[in-house]
């Protein structure tokens, strides 16, 4: 992506990875913000990251995601704990609910800003059903959302935090 936006803004790497020196990767929203710092848009997040970056966008280049199978594969071998991030988003909950009952994954999210309500009745009763934790998250990107939902707005159950912090030192 940063290659196309060269080829239409006067933008150096090294500006865009100002702002993901913190990250492993090199997101959408650091492009865009060495954009605004260059006076192309007032905000990272709007109609020009949306013509260049979204999925239509001219510049954007598709992310490739490893299977599921292979995810959960290491996530085991790392010792770590699965959670299911957004089932409801994504329409996944059929998905939740076969890796649960194949035992792939110990939790879900259920308290996330997209999900409905009838998402998170599907959820928790999935997760009864399994004995999986439940989580919240915010999916909070600090400055970089068009809909910010603030660390701490989505919560889970404390019963949760009390069952996860066992499976972690497994």
């Amino acid at each position: 992506m940063i290659l196309k936006v060269q080829k239409l803004y006067p933008v150096t790497a090294e500006h865009i990875e100002r702002y993901s020196r913190r990250n492993q990767s090199i997101y959408e929203s650091h492009i865009m913000q060495a954009l605004a710092d260059l006076g192309y848009t007032n905000t990272a997040i709007g109609p020009l990251m949306d013509r260049l970056l979204s999925s239509k966008g001219t510049c954007y280049v598709p992310s490739k995601y490893p299977d599921v199978s292979e995810a959960l594969d290491k996530i085991r071998e790392a010792g770590g704990v699965a959670v299911m991030a957004h089932p409801g988003q994504f329409d996944s909950i059929g998905l939740l609910e076969r890796l649960a009952r194949e035992d792939r994954i110990q939790g879900a999210e259920y308290n996330y800003p997209r999900n409905t309500p009838d998402a998170r009745s599907e959820i928790v009763q999935i997760a009864n059903r399994y004995g999986l934790l439940l989580t919240g998250g915010t999916d909070f990107h600090g400055p970089y959302s068009k809909t910010p939902n603030p660390i701490g707005t989505c919560t889970y159950p404390a019963s949760s935090l009390e069952r996860l912090m066992p499976l972690g030192e497994k």
